[in-house]
């Protein structure tokens, strides 16, 4: 394998957390606009905004 399809592969894998992070916030961003105080408890489209964007970031492997 050269170098070059090495850093093709490392190119692709960092593109995938680049591109799923935004719509996270976004799906995340428009829950908490629905339902600001209760924090999805009083509206149910919210707090599956809110669980869907969450997960998605909870479960990305970051190297702390």
């Amino acid at each position: 394998m050269n170098v070059l399809s090495y850093l093709q592969r490392i190119g692709r894998a960092l593109m995938v957390p680049v591109a799923v992070l935004p719509a996270a916030a976004i799906l995340m961003g428009i829950g908490y606009w629905i339902d600001p105080n209760g924090w999805g408890a009083n509206s149910t489209i919210a707090a599956l905004l809110m669980k869907s964007g969450s997960a998605i970031i909870d479960n990305m492997g970051f190297v702390e």
